[in-house]
């Protein structure tokens, strides 16, 4: 998760700057997902599982998927990270 907010590209026209606001938006966006994933983990999901999640992209491009016009939508981030928590079953094995 830190590659979702420690990157930074000066050559990208949306990640070149990061505006306090926008740096804090994304800051509770990752440590709220970092909240549920240890959540889920002691719960007894597979690491492996989290790995696979469809929000882990989104998360680690940030940066390049949020500009600074973007804040409205970053703070909405953290329902979809629920949901994909809500959903989330670990893989069962067929052993009988």
């Amino acid at each position: 998760m830190n590659e979702g907010f420690l990157r930074q590209s000066s050559f990208s026209k949306v990640d070149r700057y990061c505006s306090p606001a926008r740096q804090v938006a994304m800051l509770t966006v990752l440590l709220h997902f970092m909240d549920r994933a240890e959540a889920a983990v002691q719960a007894g999901m597979p690491p492996a599982r989290l790995a696979e999640m469809k929000i882990l992209r989104q998360l680690q491009r940030l940066g390049e998927e949020f500009g600074e016009t973007d804040l409205k939508r970053l703070t909405l981030l953290p329902r979809e990270i629920d949901y994909e928590f809500d959903v989330l079953q670990p893989v069962r094995s067929h052993v009988r």
